[in-house]
Parts: C-alpha cells; structure tokens; sequence
C-alpha cells in the first residue's frame, strides 16, 4: 500500500534534478558574446494526488500528504470567492472540500477508463483514514508546492542573480513588462504558478499592484494536447518508442511485480509484450 499517513512522506519522494548553477554552467549555456532577450518557461503543475481512486489493491483511499496546502487551498477558494461552496465539487471525506478547476462551470473531461472519482471502495488492506491533511483527487500536494517554490527558486538564481535579466523585485512600473503569466483551467495549475512566483519573488510587499494571470476556455487552449494535429501525434509516438527502448527492462520487471499482486490483473494486460510493438501510445494527464 503507498504511504497516505503521513505528510512527512511528501518530502521523501524523488524529484526532478534542476541544474546546479556553478559559473561554469552559466558560462556554457550563456555565453557572455550573446545577449539574452527572452525566457519562455513552460512546466506541468507541481506533484499531484491520483486524479480518481483507482487500483485500490495498492492506492490508499486517503492521501493524507495536504497539511500545508490544505489551509493555502481554502485561501485560494476565498479569494476567487468559491468558498461558500459546500456540495457540487470535488471534495474529500477530510479536511478541506477541494475544487479542481479554476471557474465553477469549467470542465474538461478525459473520458473514464477505470476507477471511481468517489473512493467509495476502501481495499481492506488499506489503513488510511481522514484526517485534515486529506487531499482532494487530483489536488497539489505538499511535495508539488515545495517543488514549485524550488522551480521559482532556481529561476531567480539564474535570471535575476546570476544574469540580472530579471529584475530584483516587482513594482508597478515593471511587472507588466516583466512576467507574462498564464495557466489552465485546474487549480492546481494556477496553485502551482503561485509557488513558483513565491520562488522567484520571495518578498513582494503586502499591497503590491496585483499580477494578471491569463486562462483560456479548455477548448480553445493549447497547452492542453491537441490529437487532432497529425505532427503532435508523429512526434507522441517517436517519443514513446524512445522511452520504450531506453526502459524496456524495467517496464517488463514493473509489469511482473504488479501482476503478482491480488486483484491488480483485472487492471493489467498479462500479455502485453510493450517492446515487440514498433510504437506504444500512452496519454496521461
């Protein structure tokens, strides 16, 4: 069973390595006969619960990794004036009812494929409980915040300190022209740009002129993947055929270890032999 007790689990979770900013980096990347003119920086949110309660033989009922964020979540409601909101949304048997898009009538649906998005099946093996660190499905975690803020970190070290492309703090006379920010219709998403914003001006003042953040209607947004377009495809494809060569041996050794467990083959393909195929699609959120 995954660990759901527990937030200190939320900082024992392996991340994505962000480069060590040593002048000789800078100097690589940066050389000084050039001039930098542009910072285009797009990322996917911070580290999120499962989007439903899906596989209950091995995925806890309970993730109770949202101690900090919970309190930061219930902010955010209030301030898009969401929080009186008591039925309707995507809520959790614990501390906090959680909203996962931005606006009350945005959607976006992916289709089921298994699962419930209410955890009304509780595995038996499964000891988790409700608690006020109880995350919602599909809600940013401690572990996605401190990540983001780590993001935001890295950025200022690079651009403000490091290069002075960026200034050192914001006022009303540069941020305009300064950061262009923009998000999906998830919170957490927009939750996430918060953190990353709290990393790269960690000391805006209280009362500073307010930052606009630009969100497009779902359908008519291209961050989302869009399977219509043909070279998207081409390019999903060579790169899933490339992540099948370099991991082959440890999809194959995954696949075996779930299948020994009670209950998961009704979720798995025995006979799934991913490398003897010339390409294998998988879409995730």
């Amino acid at each position: 069973m995954a660990p759901s007790n527990t937030s200190s689990a939320a900082s024992d979770v392996l991340r994505a390595p962000l480069p060590t900013l040593t002048p000789e980096f800078v100097a690589e990347h940066y050389p000084s006969q050039l001039r930098l003119v542009h910072v285009d920086l797009l990322h996917r949110h911070g580290e999120r619960t499962p989007v439903s309660h899906r596989i209950p033989e091995i995925s806890p009922k309970y993730w109770n990794i949202c101690a900090k964020g919970n309190p930061l979540h219930r902010d955010f409601l209030k301030a898009i004036g969401r929080d009186t909101e008591s039925a309707g949304g995507d809520g959790t048997d614990g501390g906090v009812q959680w909203q996962s898009h931005i606006f009350k009538n945005a959607t976006r649906s992916s289709g089921t494929i298994f699962g419930v998005s209410s955890a009304a099946a509780q595995h038996p093996s499964d000891t988790s409980q409700p608690t006020e660190a109880t995350c919602g499905f599909g809600q940013l975690t401690d572990t996605g915040r401190q990540s983001m803020a780590a993001l935001g970190a890295n950025m200022r070290e690079l651009y403000v300190d490091a290069l002075r492309f960026l200034p050192n703090t914001l006022h009303s006379d540069n941020k305009s022209d300064t950061l262009y920010l923009r998000t999906t219709i998830y919170t957490r998403a927009f939750e996430s740009l918060q953190h990353v914003l709290g990393g790269l001006y960690p000391e805006i003042p209280v009362g500073s002129p307010k930052l606009r953040v630009h969100v497009r209607p779902s359908d008519r947004d291209n961050l989302f993947p869009d399977f219509g377009c043909k070279q998207m495809v081409k390019q999903s494809m060579k790169l899933n055929a490339q992540n099948i060569e370099r991991n082959e041996a440890e999809f194959q050794q995954l696949h075996q270890d779930m299948l020994k467990i009670p209950g998961l083959s009704a979720y798995l393909d025995a006979d799934h032999k991913s490398g003897q195929a010339q390409a294998a699609i998988s879409v995730m959120d």
